[in-house]
């Protein structure tokens, strides 16, 4: 059986389609890192993506008729993954903006300024207009009309949020071991000053004591 021949631009569309996947492979791989359950609405378009592709293929190999049928589906192919992508990039901002959100309830201001103390200056700030930006690409997605340079202008977007979780996560110990200290200072604090009330109150008792009895009235 002879390779098949591929016309130039059922080549050119071919290399668009491998350009896409990695991406949508990328995005794919870190979306099952911010949550273990996988994303379905996007397996599905990879799916569907690939019965496009095994079917362009099938006709280069005579096993169904072909006329425009490898390019139509190398197009559908394509259609696929851009949807795929644009899935899961709103899928990802999702889960990033609650990790956003949440990721340090577990902690005091104090710890968190005294771990990272640019986070309220400077990190948060920055976090928090990366989410906002996002919708802004998804807003222009048309199926019709793909533009690769958006899409990667929201991955830049994904990636510098990413960078930020991953340097606060970094210093999780470090955030826990302060917590401790403070929880662990305040328990000291709170049973000295029991301890200092109960000496106060039998000290009292005792002055008391003694002056009705060697003080006459």
């Amino acid at each position: 059986m002879n390779p098949p021949h591929f016309s130039s631009e059922e080549s050119e569309r071919i290399k668009e389609i491998l350009v896409l996947y990695k991406k949508f492979k990328d995005l794919m791989l870190y979306a099952d890192e911010l949550k273990t359950e996988s994303f379905i609405p996007a397996i599905n378009e990879a799916r569907d993506a690939f019965d496009h592709f095994m079917r362009s293929f099938a006709a280069k190999y005579d096993m169904v008729e072909d006329g425009e049928y490898t390019l139509e589906n190398f197009n559908a192919t394509f259609r696929h993954l851009y949807r795929g992508v644009y899935d899961l990039l709103d899928y990802i901002r999702i889960q990033q903006k609650d990790l956003v959100d949440h990721l340090l309830d577990d902690y005091s201001k104090e710890t968190i300024l005294a771990v990272l103390p640019k986070y309220y200056s400077e990190i948060r700030p920055d976090l928090l207009e990366l989410v906002e930006n996002i919708p802004k690409y998804k807003n222009s997605k048309d199926i019709g009309r793909p533009d690769i340079e958006k899409i990667d202008e929201y991955i830049v977007t994904v990636k510098k949020i990413k960078i930020h979780m991953q340097f606060i996560q970094s210093k999780e110990l470090s955030l826990v071991e302060f917590e401790e200290k403070i929880r662990s200072e305040k328990i000291k604090n709170r049973y000295i000053g029991i301890v200092k009330t109960v000496i106060v109150i039998i000290l009292s008792g005792v002055g008391g004591a003694l002056i009705t009895r060697f003080v006459p009235f």
